[in-house]
């Protein structure tokens, strides 16, 4: 006989049925207004050739998203971190205990609390952290694919601004609902909450919690506040070229300085392709560098770094699609010899002194500074045994993968 975990708050069912209709009617009113090349660019390529469940139309399914993508990350984020501090101690466990507490409804047989996502996401905290110590004040942060949404809930306990711009249905949906229920007033689904869309809706945003939909952010009318930095994590491969190039150009649009982007992970590129000719071109294009921040290198892992960025000024009125000059017979027939030669050693010369990109880099950009290590003073065993706290608090496992595990091992028992 099969287990019912059916979800026996009737208002809850409601009010996600709303939520996904509201969304759904207003997914389809704005894709009238857009071109198919630009719409294909911002699916979420990746997951439906990974036959993720990327969209969703009932209040079931949203169990599985608690902490999805980071199954089995737990050890693997602990041996990258080695070292935690206090307050990030701290931070994990009122995060976990709100979230976790979100997550009872469901009554499955485990009680996520995110714990893998927010290992995850703490190395980009500790750029975070260098960056607010260097401006003297709280950040705006806008997430491209904020997944669970866990980094924006850890950004919050820190008092930061944090926008998520989401493109997956189905974890759209799933911010949707826990936001409101973590955050109450202090959280605003632009997607959702708002019927007429004015121009400075998100510069005017005072919530510290925004959720932000594909047709907010493709709006090139509506105005991206002055963020303070951009991140994305485990993705940036996995976004297709022409859409990575909008963001790209979205971010850095009418700003004076050069933007500022984490990037933790790159993701995998199996589906986009991102090959060193378009890494070339994005680089070039967008002035990317490798930026430094304060830190230890014992404190600031392998694997995120701090870049800058901002659109080349030849390409700042280039248009997405450009008239095509069709070449006479006598154009094609006078290929420079010169232009031939210079191609021929730009290749020969990336491959004898092995020409670095930015894209792809995982090495950051460290300025130690001794007084920063002496901070994280709580090893892998603190983590540990607040997890055993956490599972004894909420009485279940509280990590995604318990459940999944349990399959295998339930039916191991019948073998």
């Amino acid at each position: 006989m099969l287990e019912n975990y059916e979800i026996k708050d009737d208002i809850f069912v409601n009010e996600v049925n709303k939520i996904i209709k509201i969304y759904k009617d207003k997914d389809r009113k704005y894709r009238s207004n857009h071109p198919i090349h630009l719409l294909r660019s911002f699916l979420p390529l990746n997951f439906k050739l990974d036959n993720f469940l990327t969209d969703i139309d009932n209040a079931a399914d949203l169990w599985k998203f608690a902490d999805s993508q980071h199954e089995n990350r737990f050890f693997k984020c602990l041996n990258i971190l080695k070292k935690v501090s206090s307050d990030e101690l701290l931070m994990l466990e009122k995060v976990s205990k709100k979230f976790g507490d979100t997550q009872k409804i469901f009554n499955r047989p485990t009680n996520p609390v995110g714990i893998n996502h927010q290992l995850s996401s703490i190395p980009t905290l500790r750029i975070v952290s260098s960056l607010e110590k260097k401006k003297g004040r709280k950040l705006k942060i806008l997430e491209i694919g904020g997944g669970t949404g866990m980094l924006g809930h850890m950004c919050e306990v820190l008092g930061h601004q944090y926008f998520n711009f989401e493109v997956t249905q189905s974890f759209y949906i799933f911010n949707s609902i826990f936001c409101r229920k973590m955050h109450k007033n202090n959280f605003f689904d632009l997607g959702v909450d708002i019927e007429n869309v004015n121009n400075d809706i998100l510069i005017n945003s005072q919530k510290n919690i925004n959720l932000i939909p594909w047709w907010i952010f493709l709006n090139k009318n509506v105005s991206i506040p002055d963020i303070d930095v951009f991140v994305i994590n485990h993705s940036f491969y996995e976004i297709s070229p022409i859409a990575i190039k909008f963001i790209l150009s979205r971010a850095s649009y009418g700003r004076k300085e050069k933007a500022q982007l984490i990037v933790s992970h790159w993701g995998s590129p199996n589906h986009t392709k991102i090959n060193e000719k378009l890494k070339k071109e994005i680089e070039n294009k967008f002035n990317f560098d490798l930026e430094s921040f304060e830190g230890h290198t014992d404190v600031n892992p392998i694997g995120t770094i701090l870049i800058s960025f901002k659109k080349n000024e030849q390409f700042s009125n280039e248009k997405i699609l450009n008239p095509i000059k069709v070449k006479s017979n006598k154009e094609y027939s006078h290929f420079s010899i010169k232009k031939i030669l210079g191609k021929f050693l730009e290749i020969f010369k990336n491959k004898i002194f092995d020409k670095k990109y930015v894209i792809g880099d995982n090495q950051p950009k460290i300025i130690n500074n001794p007084k920063i290590k002496e901070t994280y003073t709580k090893d892998l065993m603190d983590v540990i045994e607040l997890v055993n706290s956490l599972e004894d608090y909420f009485k279940k496992p509280v990590c995604t993968e318990d459940e999944v595990n349990s399959l295998f091992i339930d039916h191991n028992k019948h073998i």
